[in-house]
């Protein structure tokens, strides 16, 4: 492989380093992504965007699940399990 090549694909993994921090992979509907067959992932990602208007009410409901562990200890919520996500959705982590 060529060193542009390996600079592009270095660069590529940064960019989603911070995506692979917050995402939690466990969550999604395969065991590991590389697995996924690609018919399946086009109609998840159909699925989430036909729901992309829920994505900060997930976002903010992480947060107040931290915001919650963090002044009560953690595992106030253990695994957010206790408190359900808003509109009774678990997207992803």
């Amino acid at each position: 492989m060529n060193s542009k090549v390996q600079r592009l694909l270095g660069a590529h993994g940064e960019q989603l380093a911070p995506l692979w921090d917050r995402y939690d992979q466990d969550g999604g509907p395969w065991d590991a992504w590389p697995e996924a067959r690609f018919q399946d992932v086009l109609s998840w990602v159909d699925e989430l965007s036909d729901d992309a208007d829920s994505a900060s009410d997930w976002i903010i409901y992480k947060n107040a699940v931290a915001e919650l562990d963090s002044l009560l200890g953690a595992g106030t919520t253990p695994a957010s399990g206790r408190v359900p996500p808003p509109q009774g959705r678990a997207r992803g982590g």
